[in-house]
């Protein structure tokens, strides 16, 4: 939530996913930095274990750091932190210590844990007299009006209720208000009955950690902690015998280690998970956590901290260093096996480009030459994409495609007037390049359309049930679009959604497909693989300037169906011989292809040229180009990071076109 309100949380995210390694101190923080790159940077190849972002992977560990608890242990092993300990314990014997250790800031929800205090004593008024909460608030950002506003509203709260259950012999709260040394304070986690961490938004919070790793000789038997005890009696006898200064101070009387409370707000609350979780926004819970915490039996008590313990003492800062250390190095020693496609070198497309005669240019619409779009009608390509195209079409060396999802209405509005080859509905309307405007051949005629009145109500059901979601109605499909909704709910409603499908079309010549961030069903067998197979079948304008029909050998002919016949996708086709030259040496092939695509919807394209061209490919004799906008699996052969990529290319394409059309037209005179 933080990234995605920040002005330039685009540019900050990648430049965080440039890393080879990024770690988080817990999973909750790690998933919402993947639903961050999901939902800002459109990435939809996140997962646990890290992102594919363009040709790198960055991985994603969880490393909770801890403290060094060997450093406390010396601390309580000191002789001053133990006099100090049996001072307080002389100071508050009789009543339970509750400890709170917190810097001064919101998010460390100080007046929550107070207000939860007050409403403990009021509940359970027997406890007035009986228990202390110690609390250390470190002052910061004094200067901020906001932070100085929260420091008058916690001196108001402690002197109500001081004032309120209070005394001249006690004082309910006890508020320090300023860092204390840590022996002074390893010295209160240790004598203290509870800890109480009431953040409403923290990082890891490592008092708890501290507070856990103070309790620890309060569980030494009996005979230790007596001899210890005797010989630290003796070391004070012998230097108030000198020393007159200091009084003999009691043996620290304690039963059994403290609890812990701690807010599941803390990043610590993950791990720590013998702590007694508590909602510090919940008062009346936080009140009764602090009654429980006070009440429970030394048995219980050492459960959780025995639990506690061994997790604080494993999970130490060292240990923290050294696996995010280590699991960087295995990253870098054995990086993460991405999609082995090389990025598409300009220049060498572009060599090939401006030798080649007779090239054909296949572009996918939706995520290729355009950004996509919620709906159709904001789906018209810029002013300068069509420029571009208008540009290529008008060299007679090229054969220009574009292929599309949308309806031919709005290829014929966007496209129609320029000398491109459009196909409409993933194939099932196509039109030639010099084809009249309007004039579009069908895949298969007098199709049966009643599927639709099954599958509509089906597709309602979840647009009504996903907000940001809506029907798009085709001749020949029906589509249902999510790109506006909740990436992940949308996504499983599109699983949901075509198990409902497949269910109810189980015995239909129809296929459920789905595609970047939409579900659409179709009649087998369309695609967009079959316009381009007419297209390679028809092959470039012969020098005379006519369209020649050339066979197809060896084509893996994956489009046929149930639904529709070959004979009738290939409507088109005619079976006249005016095409097909006299002279077969005049006859010639694409010595240059380029088919660009985005999504699954291309894949048999590719899938095609490479059947078709394999020999052609074998001898050298043509420039295939097979590229995706994006990584991913594919059966493509090169990659770009983005459509601003390919239109650079076009852009230089197209001025190649320019210079060779100027060049021709002085020799045509």
């Amino acid at each position: 939530e933080v990234y995605r309100i920040l002005p330039f949380r685009k540019e900050l995210l990648e430049g965080v996913l440039h890393a080879d390694l990024v770690g988080f101190h817990t999973y909750d923080y790690a998933r919402h930095f993947l639903s961050a790159c999901s939902r800002v940077l459109d990435l939809g190849t996140t997962s646990p274990k890290g992102i594919e972002f363009g040709s790198r992977f960055c991985s994603i560990g969880v490393f909770p750091i801890g403290i060094d608890p060997n450093q406390i242990s010396n601390a309580l092993g000191s002789r001053a932190v133990d006099i100090r300990a049996r001072e307080l314990g002389s100071v508050f014997e009789g009543r339970k210590v509750i400890i709170g250790v917190d810097r001064l800031d919101y998010i460390k929800g100080m007046p929550h844990k107070l207000l939860a205090f007050e409403l403990f004593l009021a509940k359970y008024p027997q406890w007035i007299g009986q228990v202390t909460l110690i609390q250390v608030g470190v002052p910061t950002r004094i200067e901020v009006e906001e932070y100085r506003s929260l420091a008058k509203h916690v001196n108001e709260l402690v002197g109500r209720i001081n004032g309120v259950y209070g005394n001249l012999e006690y004082a309910p709260v006890h508020y320090i208000n300023q860092s204390i040394p840590q022996n002074e304070l390893i010295a209160i986690y240790h004598i203290a009955d509870a800890c109480l961490v009431t953040s409403v938004r923290d990082g890891m919070n490592l008092v708890s950690h501290e507070y856990v790793a103070a309790q620890a000789d309060l569980l030494l038997s009996s005979l230790t902690r007596r001899k210890s005890v005797d010989i630290d009696d003796d070391e004070e006898e012998d230097l108030n015998t000198t020393n007159h200064t200091r009084p003999r101070v009691k043996t620290l009387n304690k039963d059994g280690p403290g609890v812990l409370i701690l807010s599941e707000f803390a990043g610590s609350a993950q791990s720590l998970s013998g702590a007694i979780r508590i909602n510090p926004w919940n008062t009346e819970e936080l009140a009764e956590a602090i009654h429980t915490s006070l009440t429970l039996s030394r048995v219980e008590r050492e459960l959780r901290w025995n639990k506690l313990y061994r997790y604080v003492t494993t999970n130490t800062a060292s240990y923290w260093a050294r696996s995010f250390v280590t699991e960087f190095k295995d990253v870098c020693d054995h990086p993460p096996l991405l999609s082995n496609l090389p990025r598409l070198q300009i220049s060498q497309v572009l060599r090939a480009y401006e030798n080649a005669s007779h090239r054909l240019l296949v572009a996918d619409y939706d995520g290729t030459l355009t950004q996509r779009q919620p709906l159709p009608e904001l789906a018209s390509p810029a002013p300068f994409v069509t420029q571009l195209l208008a540009t290529l079409a008008k060299d007679d060396k090229n054969t220009l495609y574009v292929m599309s999802g949308r309806e031919r209405k709005y290829m014929d509005k966007w496209l129609g007037k320029y000398r491109v080859g459009l196909a409409a509905e993933f194939g099932f309307c196509h039109r030639a390049p010099d084809d009249p405007p309007g004039e579009w051949t069908c895949l298969g005629k007098d199709l049966d359309i009643s599927w639709k009145q099954v599958v509509q109500p089906i597709m309602q059901y979840f647009a009504e049930r996903t907000p940001g979601t809506y029907i798009e109605f085709k001749e020949s499909s029906l589509a249902w679009h999510f790109q506006d909704a909740d990436p992940h709910f949308g996504a499983w409603q599109a699983k949901d959604m075509q198990i409902h499908l497949e269910d109810a079309l189980a015995n239909q010549p129809l296929q459920i497909i789905q595609g970047k961030r939409f579900v659409e069903v179709r009649h087998v067998g369309v695609n967009k693989s079959l316009v381009l197979e007419d297209v390679l079948r028809r092959g470039p304008k012969s020098i005379h300037g006519t369209a020649r029909i050339l066979p197809l050998e060896n084509v893996a002919d994956e489009s046929k169906g149930e639904g529709i016949e070959k004979t009738q996708l290939l409507a088109g086709e005619s079976n006249n011989t005016e095409g097909k030259l006299n002279d077969e040496s005049e006859i010639e092939d694409f010595d240059f292809v380029l088919c660009v695509g985005d999504d699954r919807s291309d894949e048999d394209m590719y899938q095609l040229l490479k059947t078709h061209y394999r020999q052609r490919l074998e001898d050298k004799s043509i420039a295939l180009y097979l590229v995706r906008i994006g990584t991913g699996a594919t059966q493509a052969e090169y990659f770009l990071d983005s459509i601003i990529d390919l239109r650079k290319i076009l852009r230089n394409m197209a001025g190649i076109s320019l210079r060779d059309m100027h060049q021709r037209i002085p020799m045509t005179k």
